[in-house]
């Protein structure tokens, strides 16, 4: 969209997205988050993995997540960041800090449903990699994200900064397990179908050709 309203040419603009290693983050995941933290097998995990700065709006999902006050349902949020004192003032007992952990991609398949909520972002790579783990997403509709989840198919989109929007979009999702399952099967096929590494060498190799 910059490009175009620079005066670029659309038929010129080839969009090749970053790929996701796929054999990395699978569904098939080694540690179950729940085990970890003691949870119980049956209770829903909604995750986040940013850094925990302003532009990624971790304040508006606290305040969401803790309004809905859901039995047997956790946010697990990993990272660390200048808002963690800040956060750690709203943060109630269903919320779970965990910090930084080098082991993400061996726990990511056990989350229920993965959300950002950036006030901006260029793509949302976390949101990429969560779905290749088969993990439906929740997303502000705000820059790339739009591109990084197909609504209502891998995922929901809601309003940027918008609390009632993001409320209604857990609520539906954590909700409705036949929802869940049906947006895993697509976000899995939808992230090697078209943001694998795979894919993203084939794509590359075709402009080289063309040009």
């Amino acid at each position: 969209t910059q490009l175009i309203s620079q005066g670029v040419q659309e038929s010129l603009i080839e969009t090749i997205y970053t790929g996701v290693n796929t054999d990395k983050f699978t569904p098939h995941f080694k540690k179950d988050i729940r085990d970890q933290l003691g949870l119980s097998a049956n209770s829903i995990i909604v995750g986040i993995v940013a850094v925990l700065r302003a532009a990624k709006n971790h304040k508006i999902l606290f305040e969401a997540f803790s309004e809905l006050n859901l039995q047997n349902t956790f946010l697990v949020v990993v990272g660390d960041g200048p808002q963690y004192e800040n956060l750690q003032n709203i943060k109630t007992p269903n919320i779970l800090m965990v910090g930084n952990r080098a082991d993400v991609s061996d726990f990511l398949g056990s989350f229920d449903l993965f959300v950002l909520p950036s006030k901006m972002e260029a793509l949302g790579t976390a949101l990429l990699e969560a779905q290749s783990c088969a993990v439906p997403c929740i997303g502000s509709d705000v820059g790339g994200i739009g591109e990084a989840i197909k609504d209502k198919e891998t995922g929901l989109l809601f309003e940027n900064n918008n609390k009632d929007s993001l409320k209604n979009a857990l609520k539906t999702l954590i909700e409705d397990a036949n929802l869940r399952s049906r947006f895993s099967t697509n976000a899995r096929d939808f992230i090697v179908e078209n943001f694998s590494i795979q894919t993203m060498v084939r794509q590359t190799e075709k402009m080289y050709e063309t040009l």
